[in-house]
């Protein structure tokens, strides 16, 4: 297995903080799979309270030994997208090509991926073909330790940042910096016991302390079919998810956003969504 890539550190935190238990669209998604290995998925939802309806059509096989299409897109607004990876090559070594556009013959958007994977180190590359742009992450691993950095360039250096995360078994810690280091981001996630997961995040300017963002949640497994997840943040917007196994291939999701600090306000969310698998 290959080492924790750049852009993972402090994932289980965000995770634990992210789309999976707040979401605030009204989403229905189908999923299937196919024996031979092919699998679809259809999603469809409305964004916001009066919000435009939009669709997306997925597709993914393995044409190939080697050749996996992880995704062959259509969405309602005229999109297609392809993202295609081959593995084999050489161990630990996988390249991928993601590809975005209308319906034209040339695609708007082509980046190709060279990632390559050991349990000491890891290095990602993604390029840009039409932006002639380049994107270069890496990761070392040092006993519980990584430590990281990341460089983009286009036509100049558009950025670069630094990071290390800690390992300790139950918890994880990791500290990082973004745009052009003139942030700090901090992340803790802790699995307290087998059915609660804790996580805080915080952020701030280094020109601006007093800036800082801070979110604290959990998520709490109320048995093998159902979870509860709830998280404040420094601006005083609260939000709580349900997740509800209904019954086989079926899962009820619900989550609401109240904005604490502005109660009387129009700033509340509602999302629910349905998914068949």
């Amino acid at each position: 297995m290959g080492l924790t890539k750049y852009s993972d550190f402090g994932k289980k935190a965000s995770d634990t903080l992210g789309s999976d238990y707040y979401s605030y669209d009204r989403k229905l998604t189908v999923k299937s799979k196919t024996s031979s290995g092919v699998s679809f998925k259809a999603e469809g939802a409305v964004s916001g309270k009066d919000g435009p309806i939009s669709g997306k059509f997925t597709g993914g096989f393995k044409p190939f030994d080697g050749v996996e299409v992880k995704k062959l897109t259509l969405s309602s607004k005229s999109r297609l997208g392809v993202e295609a990876s081959l593995k084999g090559v050489a161990d630990g070594l996988t390249f991928t090509v993601v590809t975005d556009s209308g319906f034209d013959v040339v695609p708007q958007g082509l980046t190709v991926k060279a990632d390559y994977s050991t349990s000491a180190f890891t290095i990602n590359n993604d390029i840009n073909v039409f932006k002639s742009a380049v994107k270069t992450s890496a990761s070392f691993g040092f006993g519980d330790f990584l430590v990281g950095g990341m460089v983009q360039y286009e036509g100049d250096v558009k950025d670069f940042n630094a990071g290390l995360s800690y390992s300790g078994g139950d918890f994880s810690a990791n500290l990082e910096t973004k745009k052009k280091m003139s942030t700090v981001s901090a992340g803790y996630f802790q699995k307290l016991n087998s059915d609660i997961n804790l996580a805080a995040t915080v952020s701030a300017k280094l020109a601006d302390p007093s800036s800082a963002s801070l979110a604290v949640g959990c998520v709490y497994n109320v048995d093998s079919e159902s979870e509860v997840a709830s998280k404040i943040d420094s601006a005083g917007v609260l939000s709580l998810g349900y997740n509800q196994k209904i019954t086989k291939g079926i899962k009820l999701g619900a989550s609401a956003e109240i904005n604490a600090a502005k109660f009387e306000s129009d700033d509340h969310k509602l999302g629910l969504n349905l998914s068949f698998e």
